[in-house]
């Protein structure tokens, strides 16, 4: 039994280091960064790792806006795409969804997202962080520089404080 245990113990942390690359079948883009998927028979929700979007249904407008652009961007890529693979240790997050990268036709969502300026790189746990998510942590920060100084996305809204320009906040007071 000790033997079947460490082998397990293995196995488990082999996965956790190198993810595992699944097809998946898009049910629903709920947002910029969460897709509901079929993953062999099994509904799962995916919040995609290392970056994040604006919210939907956000009380401010220029918000609102910008995280309905990535939606919109997100389900494009999804529905064009010939393969939708998601890559995941199985780690789950506070709300239940599993934590991963999601490729559309072998190219990195979450690159193409924080490069046009549609997302931001978040939610960095370095202690949870395995080597594969290092290098990509290392390009999205480096496409999220150039974003920024090119002013994209949500980038053209930044005052040189670093907060968005919110000036339009409410409709129909």
């Amino acid at each position: 039994m000790g033997a079947n245990e460490q082998i397990s113990t293995e196995r488990v942390k082999e996965m956790e280091e190198k993810r595992q690359r699944f097809p998946v079948r898009v049910l629903r883009v709920v947002d910029g960064d969460t897709l509901k998927v079929d993953i062999s028979g099994r509904t799962e929700k995916i919040r995609f790792l290392l970056v994040d979007t604006l919210e939907v249904g956000s009380v401010h407008l220029l918000e609102h806006f910008l995280a309905l652009k990535a939606k919109k961007y997100v389900s494009n890529a999804v529905r064009n795409a010939r393969t939708v693979e998601v890559a995941t240790s199985f780690h789950r997050d506070r709300f239940g969804r599993l934590l991963g990268h999601v490729f559309v036709d072998g190219r990195c969502l979450q690159e193409i997202l924080v490069k046009k300026g549609l997302a931001r790189v978040a939610y960095v746990k370095k202690q949870a962080l395995t080597q594969e998510d290092r290098n990509w942590l290392g390009r999205f920060r480096r496409k999220q520089e150039e974003a920024r100084r090119n002013r994209r996305g949500i980038w053209e809204f930044e005052h040189k404080n670093g907060q968005m320009d919110l000036q339009v906040r409410h409709v129909g007071r």
